[in-house]
């Protein structure tokens, strides 16, 4: 019995192992994509490995997947799809995540207002040191003939 238990947590370790080695791999891919280095820029495909890696439950890119979604990079703007992700990154402890969940919560962006739940998140990201603006993503809209900033500080913080 306690052979087959070490050998439960084995496999288990082994299996966090290669989701952390998934995630790491595809937050740099994410970055590569968006930056065009090495490689063709491509929003779509840096959405596409962005979201892979939120599943599996990076923190990190549980954010930067809610801020494509927030700023329509990639993929269509939805500000409900991008309140979930960013609540998902803020329960793991992501300050930014916190933050903006705050401020989807107190101007209703894709969740209703409720500003008990802002506070409780503005204070959250307070505790963490959090509280600046939220960081954007780098995103050129060539569809509609718009650029945002060309800061890429949003991704991979």
């Amino acid at each position: 019995r306690h052979a087959f238990h070490n050998h439960l947590c084995f496999l288990s370790w082994e299996y966090v192992g290669f989701v952390m080695l998934f995630a790491v791999w595809g937050l740099w891919s994410v970055y590569l994509y968006l930056s065009g280095e090495h490689i063709p820029q491509n929003h779509e495909k840096a959405f596409q490995w962005c979201a892979k890696a939120a599943i599996q439950g990076s923190a990190q890119s549980q954010y930067n997947l809610a801020l494509f979604y927030m700023k329509g990079c990639g993929t269509p703007k939805d500000d409900k799809i991008s309140a979930f992700w960013f609540e998902n990154a803020a329960y793991q402890g992501c300050a930014l995540s916190q933050h903006n969940l705050g401020v989807f919560y107190e101007e209703g962006r894709g969740v209703d207002i409720d500003l008990k739940k802002s506070a409780y998140w503005y204070d959250e990201a307070k505790k963490q040191g959090a509280t600046q603006e939220s960081q954007e993503l780098t995103c050129n809209h060539k569809s509609s003939g718009t650029e945002n900033d060309n800061s890429d500080k949003g991704l991979l913080n």
